[in-house]
């Protein structure tokens, strides 16, 4: 009985304090990341510090910018609350594209866009240019929260560090 009376005591004392590590967790809820800057900053500041070849902005307010990105990958302006995108140009595979999803239920739609155009660039190299193909291949797609970013670069690590660092 004194045997089985300190096995339940330990088996106790291990639930209470797995739980009281669990209950004093510090990471946030997805729903509950914030970006300490707007996207156009945050895209500026890793254009800073990345080598881009060749890129061009994108502006979501311009109709027909919005209408070529929306035709190209399914983003539309509505699905955003702040946006920065950076195309790659003719014979570079560079891309920078940042948002911010209105809601938690619109992450996942801005993500496949995301990985649309991850997809599209990777087959515009395929019978191409080997290296533009290579870096293609290895571009993500990151979310944190409400907030998604598609990478495509020579240092995609460094990119993805300065978005986690913003959003916290």
């Amino acid at each position: 009985m004194n045997k089985v009376r300190k096995i339940t005591g330990l088996a106790l004392a291990f639930v209470l304090i797995v739980a009281a590590f669990a209950g004093c967790s510090s990471k946030p809820k997805e729903s509950e990341y914030k970006s300490d800057v707007s996207m156009s900053a945050l895209a500026e500041e890793i254009m800073g510090q990345i080598t881009f070849a060749m890129t061009m902005p994108i502006d979501m307010t311009d109709a027909d910018a919005s209408a070529y990105i929306t035709e190209s990958t399914g983003l539309t302006g509505d699905m955003v609350s702040d946006s920065a995108i950076h195309v790659n140009m003719m014979i570079t595979a560079d891309n920078l594209w940042l948002a911010e999803a209105k809601d938690m239920d619109g992450v996942e739609a801005v993500k496949a866009a995301f990985e649309k155009q991850l997809e599209t660039v990777t087959k515009s190299f395929e019978q191409y240019l080997p290296e533009p193909l290579e870096m293609a291949k290895n571009g993500k797609v990151v979310t944190r929260g409400r907030y998604v970013m598609l990478i495509i670069s020579e240092d995609n690590d460094k990119a993805i560090e300065l978005f986690e660092s913003h959003i916290k």
